[in-house]
């Protein structure tokens, strides 16, 4: 019999509450061959093994905005293979040598500039900069406004608008009515209505918070004792009432509340005296100096390989790797963001960026000169970085390398499909249009003699006439087939194409009954974009599908090569039942019922606790009546769980979900 979606509906959310009430404590229970420590093996290969800890590391890594992908089952996988591929990666190029080469190791250090330069301002610096007592002292003497709370007032307060109200307002303050009954009844201050009448933090600068500037009222306040009422006060928004309850006097804040607030203001001043004394020192300790002249006449934002002098120095020193050229500036503004980009027409703001990129390199060399590496050695993103740049090297060599395409497979594309690399011939016209016969005849006269004659003003008046004057009736790039501005039978080709350059064609009539011409200005040939112009995007082309194979390839060469053996079933029981259930609750607000299914099998299969496992099934029965329309497999499960689980404390409500569906009975009786 099928359910009865109504009554269905309506236990739904006492159901729902009721379960929600048999949450336990999963810290007791007892997994027995589930139980996964920390120390689970979840892969292993020659050289290493990938554990759960290793795992939960990587996965509190990832930000969490792209966390969730990989909390299924399917995601956990692809987050394992992906750690085993990085390991074994790593391993081989460890073999091959590649973290010795010195092409690698330059690039490596290259890498490391901006560590290098953090280091040597945090020793040479910001270690270095103490703010003193007496500088401390005297900031707070000099700024001690800074650290005043002002006095301020919190009044109760009525506004009505006409004098009437005004008049029944004093009155009853003054029998004493409810000052609630009285704001509800005649106030039309939403903002004092919306916080009981209470107006907080009055300063007396002359406005007040959901009043306005209201300079008389401020300076009644200012003068009114407490808890007396004041009014009414005419002014041009209304009248006003109001009775001080509460004055907070001046306090300025003690020396040592806002001690660390005075040093958080002084030592960046003091940061940034020393970094220039620091920066100045080095520039002479090296003979730097940055030419702005010839800086002022170089277009960052365009410079190309074809310009001349790129190498010319831009900044010079007595040491090479602290020379600037043309060419690197505009590498280093290839490397700015589109916004960062956009200021770069500023004189003044490329000097400064050029100033930041000096300073920059000048105290990542000097690090690397006082073997600063010793202090990096164990930084974990130290390490990471030098990690990655292995990595891509052995990525370059085994993948893109292996994988580009030759000069002459990218020729044989280039012949085979040069069609795709060919413009075809097409013209530009300018058209005239008329809705008489006559009149088209009449102006194509009109404009043979002005081609005649070379009178552009005779052409012009003729166009003003004209049915379309848009960009003065010319249109380009007119190919063969049809103009895409006018669907008509094809005569607007015709008339194109049957017309010399230079000349008028005869007068045909379109689709829509009207006359027109058109005037052949110029014809623009077939042409062949060169190979030179496209052999980037063609080795692109070629090589993109060659590296995806060639990296699946790979993989599965380096899986076998180091052993690698996965053990899948591990990382799918390392949630929690607290987890799978959470996920599948996760699962069903977005509507995502199979997947939360998955998730209540998982619990059922791998938590057989007599707990966990009967309250997933008594979900998944009721998610199979409620959402999916399975009623018949579902009340198999809710008897299941009757027969398998005697001890169950959802036997009553999967009985009740039993008779709802099967004699489909009415739940609520008036």
């Amino acid at each position: 019999m099928s359910i009865n979606r109504l009554h269905i509906k309506l236990t739904t959310t006492i159901i729902i509450i009721f379960f929600a009430s048999l949450a336990i404590s999963y810290a007791n229970i007892d997994y027995q061959e589930h139980d996964i420590t920390p120390n689970t093996v979840f892969a292993e290969f020659n050289g290493g093994t990938i554990t759960k800890a290793d795992f939960d590391k990587e996965l509190d890594n990832i930000p969490t905005m792209y966390r969730s992908r990989y909390t299924t089952s399917e995601g956990k996988e692809n987050l394992l293979m992906s750690m085993i591929t990085n390991e074994i990666f790593y391993l081989k190029a460890l073999e091959m040598g590649i973290d010795t080469r010195p092409e690698t190791q330059a690039k490596v250090q290259d890498n490391l500039t901006r560590f290098y330069a953090l280091e040597y301002i945090r020793r040479n610096i910001t270690n270095q900069v103490e703010v003193e007592k007496q500088e401390i002292i005297e900031y707070y003497q000099d700024y001690s406004r800074r650290f005043t709370e002002p006095a301020n007032t919190t009044i109760k307060y009525i506004k009505v608008e006409d004098n009437e109200s005004a008049i029944n307002v004093s009155e009853q303050l003054d029998q004493g009515v409810d000052f609630i009954d009285l704001i509800n009844r005649y106030s039309v201050n939403e903002y004092s209505k919306r916080n009981q009448g209470i107006i907080r933090n009055i300063r007396g600068s002359g406005y007040i918070q959901g009043v306005g500037r209201e300079a008389e009222l401020d300076n009644a306040i200012k003068e009114a004792p407490l808890e007396q009422w004041v009014g009414p006060i005419k002014t041009d928004i209304g009248y006003h009432f109001f009775k001080v309850i509460e004055r907070i006097p001046e306090i300025v804040k003690p020396l040592e509340e806002v001690r660390e607030q005075i040093v958080a203001r002084l030592r960046p001043m003091r940061e940034a005296l020393l970094r220039e004394e620091v920066k100045e020192d080095l520039m002479k300790k090296y003979d730097l100096s940055i030419n702005e002249n010839l800086l002022n006449t170089v277009n960052v934002t365009n410079i190309t390989a074809e310009d001349d002098d790129l190498d010319q120095l831009i900044v010079d020193s007595n040491e090479n790797e602290l020379q600037i050229t043309i060419r690197d500036v505009h590498s280093y503004f290839r490397q700015l963001s589109p916004q960062e980009r956009s200021q770069m027409n500023n004189p003044a703001h490329i000097i400064r960026w050029l100033n930041s990129i000096v300073e920059h390199n000048l105290f990542a060399y000097e690090a690397r000169v006082n073997n600063y590496e010793k202090y990096l050695m164990d930084d974990p993103d130290v390490q990471q970085v030098k990690r990655n740049t292995i990595l891509r090297e052995l990525f370059q060599e085994l993948v893109l390398d292996y994988a580009s395409a030759s000069d002459e497979q990218i020729e044989k594309y280039y012949t085979e499909n040069i069609a795709s690399y060919t413009s075809d011939k097409h013209r530009t016209i300018q058209l005239f249009m008329f809705e008489t016969n006559r009149n088209a005849r009449k102006a194509r006269r009109r404009i043979v003699r002005a081609i005649r004659n070379n009178d552009s003003d005779t052409i012009d008046e003729v166009i003003e006439g004209s049915l379309y004057t848009r960009n003065s009736g010319i249109i380009t790039d007119v190919y063969s087939a049809e103009i895409s501005q006018f669907k008509d039978n094809g005569r607007m080709a015709e008339a194109v194409w049957e017309t010399n350059v230079g000349e008028v064609s005869s007068i045909k009539q379109n689709n829509e009954g009207n006359f027109f011409f058109v005037k052949i200005i110029e014809e623009f040939p077939s042409t062949v974009t060169p190979i030179t112009e496209v052999k980037t995007q063609i080795r692109d082309l070629l090589s993109s599908s060659k590296r995806e194979t060639r990296w699946i390839e790979l993989q599965q060469e380096l899986k076998q090569d180091f052993n690698v053996v996965t053990y899948p079933e591990r990382v799918a029981v390392s949630f929690s039942a607290n987890e799978l259930f959470d996920l599948a609750e996760d699962a069903l607000k977005r509507n995502r019922h199979h997947e939360a299914l998955d998730y209540y099998n998982r619990i059922i299969n791998i938590f057989r606790n007599n707990s966990d496992d009967y309250k997933a099934l008594f979900m998944k029965a009721f998610l199979l009546a409620e959402d999916l329309n399975q009623e018949e497999e579902a009340v198999e499960y809710f008897k299941q769980l009757i027969n398998e689980y005697p001890h169950a404390d959802l036997h009553e409500s999967a009985e009740f979900m039993i008779k709802s569906i099967q004699e489909d009975f009415k739940l609520f009786d008036d």
